[in-house]
């Protein structure tokens, strides 16, 4: 269990970045601590903050295959179609992971499954997917 005691004792800057990049927000989701997400969510912390390489809250939960994170994400109204320094989005990610219960979330919250990256991959033609609505 995460340890949130520090956010409730002193002010913190949910903005600030690690030499990474990564602001407290895309730390959590990176890891999948739902209670923190949704607490920083709460807290006004930055739906579209991207790390050095511009990923973005939504990549890292979907990258890292973390379902109840990504749906607090979409909930809050993350940026769904945003894309990384590779022109990548969030359901590139979820492509690429082939986890399905991830981009039915997506699709159903209606992200554009024919974007293409800066490869001109879509996502159809990443994993060989048929997404069947």
């Amino acid at each position: 269990m995460l340890n949130c005691f520090f956010l409730y004792r002193k002010p913190v800057d949910l903005s600030a970045k690690d030499d990474m990049g990564f602001t407290i927000l895309l730390w959590a989701c990176r890891n999948g601590h739902e209670k923190m997400t949704s607490y920083l969510l709460e807290q006004g912390a930055s739906k579209d903050a991207s790390c050095t390489h511009g990923l973005q809250a939504l990549h890292h939960a979907c990258n890292n295959n973390r379902e109840a994170v990504v749906r607090l994400l979409l909930e809050a109204g993350c940026p769904l179609d945003a894309a990384d320094a590779m022109g990548n989005t969030a359901v590139h990610y979820a492509a690429s992971r082939g986890v399905l219960n991830l981009m039915n979330q997506l699709v159903d919250a209606k992200c554009d499954t024919a974007v293409q990256n800066k490869a001109g991959q879509t996502v159809n033609l990443r994993n060989c997917l048929v997404l069947v609505n």
